[in-house]
């Protein structure tokens, strides 16, 4: 019996074992991590999103991922103008915390985003990437916590343009630099 429960614990620990190192090595695959990331996205904004630059994961219990040169394509009707381009993007979560009711960013920065909003003759705006389906439902009830939470913020040379058909000019805002630190202790 006591052999029998050797075997066992010996396949699970190589099971295991197999498993992180099949996750590291597709972790660690950029290319493959950019194109399924693209994917996702696409797939429930209904636009092309990519990742264009290098991709870059560090696993720990802070794992931290740094992303170049992202992009998301507008809506149809907006023309070939993309939607929004990040120039870095670079992020840390609390891995713990998500398996909990609220993720925590430990940080999030963004760096060159342009933001090309717009509103079409019909009412429709660019931005609405996730309209409402037939099954949501709105209680009206105001949510306590957002399922989000983040401990620091660093924005750099963000400019956002708003254009629409009642609009004789876009509407241009710019902001070179913004930081906001959550006190944590406090």
């Amino acid at each position: 019996m006591k052999r029998a429960l050797k075997y066992l614990l010996s396949m699970l620990a190589a099971i295991v074992v197999l498993c992180i190192v099949m996750g590291a090595w597709l972790i660690h695959d950029g290319d493959w991590i950019r194109a399924k990331s693209g994917e996702f996205v696409s797939r429930i904004t209904g636009r092309q999103f990519s990742i264009d630059g290098p991709l870059d994961i560090n696993l720990s219990l802070h794992p931290t991922v740094s992303a170049k040169d992202l992009r998301l394509s507008n809506a149809s009707w907006a023309g070939d103008t993309d939607l929004a381009r990040l120039k870095k993007l670079r992020f840390s979560v609390d891995f713990l915390s998500l398996f909990s009711d609220q993720v925590v960013f430990n940080f999030i920065e963004l760096e060159g985003l342009n933001l090309a909003l717009a509103e079409n003759d019909q009412g429709e705006v660019n931005w609405d990437l996730f309209p409402p389906t037939e099954e949501a439902t709105e209680d009206g009830e105001p949510m306590d916590n957002l399922p989000v939470s983040v401990n620091r913020i660093v924005l750099d040379n963000i400019y956002v343009s708003l254009d629409g058909p009642d609009r004789v000019k876009s509407l241009d805002f710019v902001l070179l630099e913004f930081e906001a630190e959550k006190n944590v202790h406090g």
